[in-house]
């Protein structure tokens, strides 16, 4: 089973209503996997949500559809060790081709205040060990060919050399529901997403005109419908 480490964003400013946005989130996960014929266990972490599952590529492509995740990046987990870590962290590398004639970074994070390394601590071993291992070059702009993700956590550290965006909003079916008046043409469908986007379930409504504004319709549905529908 391979993890994919999946990230929210203004949910974690909902206060004490946070829970059922993140509920509703692990939901929307459960549901889109199941639809794509995936199966795989989702729970929270902290403020992040963990998804096991066995085909990790595929999860990614159908999860970052979901509305309400930032960004997500397939995993390691290791021990909460700097050993671990640095070890891990030049498997991601050596995965990824790094050489010397690329660049790399490490960006790390440190949830748990009680390992004895703060961030750029880790930063600096972790990037010596691979620059040591592998002879490519630090370059800490966001022109790096490759950046290490290191997350420390309570008990265990995740590394990961890939970080997916997601369309980010709240997760659908938490703002209740909209009807939306769909023509065959690209306002329509992209003002109804950009609801969707905001956590509303959309009733789309389409007065047939002829059988190719229909067809221009059933193509916009497919198209702004996400993963999982509501």
């Amino acid at each position: 089973m391979g993890l994919i480490v999946i990230r929210y964003g203004e949910i974690g400013l909902k206060g004490e209503n946070r829970w059922y946005f993140v509920k509703r989130l692990r939901k929307n996960i459960r549901d889109c996997l199941k639809k794509n014929g995936l199966s795989g266990e989702v729970r929270s972490v902290g403020q992040r949500v963990y998804v096991q599952v066995e085909d990790v590529e595929r999860a990614v492509e159908k999860l970052r559809d979901v509305f309400g995740i930032v960004s997500l990046s397939p995993a390691q987990e290791v021990p909460a060790d700097i050993e671990a870590i640095k070890a891990e962290a030049l498997r991601t590398a050596q995965r990824a081709g790094l050489d010397a004639r690329q660049t790399f970074r490490v960006e790390s994070r440190r949830s748990d205040k009680s390992f004895p390394l703060i961030s750029p601590e880790i930063n600096r071993l972790v990037g010596a060990y691979v620059q040591g291992a592998t002879g490519a070059r630090v370059d800490l702009s966001d022109d790096a060919d490759l950046t290490i993700g290191v997350e420390v956590r309570r008990g265990h550290a995740l590394v990961y050399g890939q970080t997916v965006k997601g369309h980010g909003g709240l997760p659908l079916g938490t703002q209740g529901r909209a009807v939306a008046l769909m023509s065959g043409g690209i306002d329509s469908p992209v003002a109804a997403w950009l609801i969707m986007r905001r956590g509303c379930g959309v009733i789309p409504i389409h007065f047939r005109q002829s059988d190719v504004e229909l067809a221009k319709f059933m193509d916009c549905l497919l198209y702004t419908s996400p993963s999982p529908r509501d």
